[in-house]
């Protein structure tokens, strides 16, 4: 990967969401019927809000694993000399949306995460 300044927003059909209330549900389904999976990709707000009904990545970079279902968020750090990542579940990225928190890697502030949700 050459650098997270060069990922492009990616456009998300409205047909693989349309009529579909904003969970990760639909999120996962979007992004698998537009055929973003396995790739980094960058949403903007409008779309995040749509599927998941906040914006939990703003203008990071993510990645959806199809065989885990895990997304990685990334984040370019120092100018761009070193990046931060983090891995996070679907029960973890539907709790940041439901408390209108974003997946900032390496930082959670004072989020409180239910045990029941990291073990997923």
């Amino acid at each position: 990967m050459a650098g997270l300044g060069r990922v492009q927003v990616a456009e998300v059909p409205e047909w693989t969401y349309a009529r579909s209330k904003p969970s990760k549900y639909t999120f996962f389904a979007a992004l698998a019927l537009a055929g973003l999976e396995d790739r980094h990709i960058r949403l903007n707000a409008a779309t995040q809000r749509a599927l998941l009904g906040a914006p939990v990545f703003g203008r990071r970079v993510l990645r959806v694993d199809s065989k885990t279902g895990m997304v990685q968020v990334m984040s370019s750090t120092c100018f761009g000399t070193d990046i931060n990542s983090g891995d996070y579940p679907p029960s973890i990225v539907q709790f940041a949306a439901d408390q209108k928190k974003a997946c900032n890697p390496g930082f959670w502030g004072d989020v409180y995460v239910p045990a029941e949700l990291l073990q997923s």
